[in-house]
């Protein structure tokens, strides 16, 4: 059976119907996730975000905190900055924090071995280098989608480009970009009047400008109790080092927008601004105001029903009470936490709990105490196959042994001279 042949005037047709096809596909952002483009042209202000809707009931772990493929957590945990959702509509990308805790572990006992070190840093230097450039080629995309809809008048599509911009440059670490594209979603929502664009615009850069001061990962290692891995077990109690000026300046810029989030949120928005603030008073080392909050983030979420609301509350409220040397609230505080995620079924949050409160009975001399906690912690790291947990609390437990058997000795030496004196 012959094929039969295409003339070159068919051939030109079918050409020009595959170009117009093209060209009509291109004018729909490919980010929007129903509908048309007419369709999200009708998107105003009254959407589900903006009230209030997308978190129905309760604050459960996927109405806010980090939202991605791979993020560091599978719920939101103390003494990290908490994210909104994306506004409906946008099909941005998943935020990516980046390894786990396990792994964050493991790479700090590896430090000391030459090469396990170095050839793990060439796999994460390859495996980085494939995910930036995909990253980059999206900007790129972006970018151009972001000015095509300028020209045309497509001043929704051109915020959605620009938003899912600043997601990529968070992902990445590029907190400065991140900013000017968020800022530029700010400037386009208020032009829209969109209520719910303009929030997740506030808490995206008071999250970037914190992140900017106090630095993403170290600050996701010292909310997971990796501290100690590198300062010893007391690192996470210690007052901190007042901020440079260019960090508090940055502190009190990310303020300024949680503040403005605060103001036009609503009660779960309110929530997540409030809890922010809480950890930027923290950082300025106004601990007084930083207990405010975190109170007032307490009383909205029992308010509003959520346990996972008040277990990040209470949870806050104790590494704050724990920094100003109140170790009984401290120590109350965390207990409550344990509990609440215990319910939860959070283990993850479960063994930093344990982890955390062997920390402030180790600091408070209880070191009986310091040990059931961190056999806890060890042990539900076990059964969850968190080995590079296992190791760092092997160290905890070491060392509250060490303590108890050095305060055991100095009694015994306080005893026998008081005995010589009479």
């Amino acid at each position: 059976m012959s094929v039969p042949k295409i003339s070159v005037e068919e051939k030109k047709k079918i050409q020009r119907l595959k170009t117009k096809k093209k060209r009509k596909m291109a004018s729909v952002p490919y980010y929007v996730q129903d509908g048309s483009a007419n369709d999200v042209e009708e998107h105003n202000e009254e959407s589900e975000y903006s009230r209030g809707t997308f978190l129905p009931g309760d604050l459960d772990e996927t109405s806010f905190g980090v939202q991605g493929e791979k993020s560091e957590v599978s719920a939101p945990q103390i003494d990290m900055p908490q994210r909104v959702a994306h506004p409906a509509g946008i099909n941005a990308p998943a935020r990516i924090v980046g390894s786990n805790r396990d792994e964050k572990v493991l790479e700090a006992f590896k430090r000391g071995d030459g090469k396990s070190s170095q050839r793990g840093k060439a796999d994460l230097h390859k495996s980085k280098t494939r995910n930036n450039n995909c990253a980059l080629t999206r900007l790129k995309d972006l970018g151009i989608l972001a000015k095509t809809c300028r020209r045309a008048g497509r001043t929704l599509q051109e915020s959605y480009a620009i938003y899912s911009q600043g997601v990529i440059l968070d992902n990445l670490g590029k907190w400065k970009k991140a900013i000017r594209a968020y800022e530029q979603y700010l400037v386009l929502s208020e032009k829209l009047n969109d209520v719910s664009a303009t929030m997740a615009a506030c808490n995206c850069l008071g999250v970037a400008y914190y992140n900017l001061a106090v630095g993403g990962e170290k600050a996701a290692g010292r909310a997971l109790g990796l501290a100690e891995a590198k300062e010893g077990d007391d690192a996470d109690d210690e007052k901190e080092a007042d901020p440079s000026q260019s960090e508090r300046e940055q502190l009190n810029a990310s303020l300024a927008f949680h503040n403005k989030h605060l103001d036009i949120a609503d009660e779960p928005g309110q929530f997540v601004a409030l809890t922010n603030m809480g950890l930027c008073y923290t950082r300025l080392n106004d601990l007084e105001l930083a207990v405010q909050h975190h109170q007032r983030a307490l009383r909205l979420a029992i308010e509003l029903k959520s346990s996972h609301g008040q277990s990040l509350a209470v949870g806050n409220l104790s590494l704050t009470s724990a920094q100003m040397g109140d170790f009984a609230t401290a120590r109350a505080c965390m207990d409550k936490h344990l509990h609440l995620v215990r319910d939860l079924h959070n283990t993850e949050a479960e063994g930093l709990a344990c982890q955390k409160l062997g920390q402030i009975a180790n600091k408070h001399g209880k070191y009986d105490d310091a040990s059931f906690y961190f056999e806890q912690a060890r042990k539900i790291s076990g059964q969850s196959g968190g080995n590079g947990m296992v190791k760092l609390l092997n160290c905890s437990i070491g060392v509250t042994h060490g303590n108890m058997r050095m305060a055991n000795y100095l009694k015994e030496i306080t005893e026998l001279h008081d005995d010589d004196e009479d």
